[in-house]
């Protein structure tokens, strides 16, 4: 059950959902997690708890971050896939996006497992559990396109990134509000064409327009030889790796 340990943690007793990007497939473990009593910080729909996973070696020195739902009774297993899905999905095109020669800094979003809890507070609901982030923490920009000033940051990666799943998606799709340490990734969001992903947060049309009436193609867009958009002054900010100054792979000749 969940219980009091001290005067700032609880123990959590719950069943942690690992979901495997390869198969496609969802597998289950009993756990503790023990957490502390009081969040650490919260976004528009969920509070964040600074918690260790029992069941993992050395859980005392790998903080986790454990997020729930702020209102409407909790998250339900249904939002908790969903919000692991897409953090799934944001890895895979990370990779992808990792995958061109001139990109210059390596992204990667951090994988996130679904926790169900059994006893306690939380009893019925459903959470995340991902690693904890130590470092400077940015978000670089916005889930939100009515408010003024799409990108919160002037960093060309990170925009870049989001212009690029757009794109990679067959302009399906584009991952937005994101936002880490360094640029290792948490928390996204995905717009949609369609404005079905999630009827929470997904703005659809509106708010892939939102983004690129405020983004600035800038010098990684340009490599990647994405769509310009209000293309800038190809000279600021980080630079893409320049690909005829590679080694060539030797075939022989």
């Amino acid at each position: 059950m969940s219980s009091t340990d001290g005067p700032g943690h609880i123990l959590e007793n719950v069943k942690v959902w690992t979901h495997c990007r390869i198969t496609k497939t969802w597998t289950s473990e009993l756990s503790l997690i023990y957490r502390e009593n009081t969040f650490f910080t919260h976004g528009g729909m969920r509070l964040a708890y600074r918690a260790w996973h029992v069941n993992s070696g050395d859980w005392a020195e790998n903080p986790m971050v454990l997020k729930v739902e702020i209102e409407n009774g909790g998250r339900t297993m249904e939002n908790a896939q969903y919000d692991v899905l897409t953090q799934s999905k944001c890895i895979n095109y990370a990779i992808k996006y990792n995958n061109n020669n001139a990109v210059p800094k390596q992204v990667t979003y951090v994988e996130s497992q679904m926790v169900e809890f059994l006893y306690g507070d939380f009893e019925g609901q459903f959470g995340t559990l991902e690693r904890f982030l130590e470092g400077n923490y940015f978000k670089h920009n916005n889930a939100d396109p009515l408010r003024n000033g799409y990108a919160i940051t002037p960093r060309n990666t990170p925009q870049a990134f989001t212009h690029f799943t757009f794109e990679d998606s067959g302009r399906r799709e584009m991952v937005v509000d994101i936002q880490g340490v360094g640029d290792v990734y948490t928390d996204p969001q995905i717009f949609t064409m369609h404005g079905e992903g999630d009827g929470r947060a997904d703005w659809g049309p509106v708010g892939i327009a939102g983004f690129f009436l405020n983004h600035k193609c800038n010098a990684i867009c340009r490599a990647l030889k994405l769509a310009p958009i209000n293309p800038t002054d190809y000279d600021i900010g980080t630079q893409p790796v320049n690909v005829r100054t590679q080694p060539l792979q030797q075939y022989g000749y």
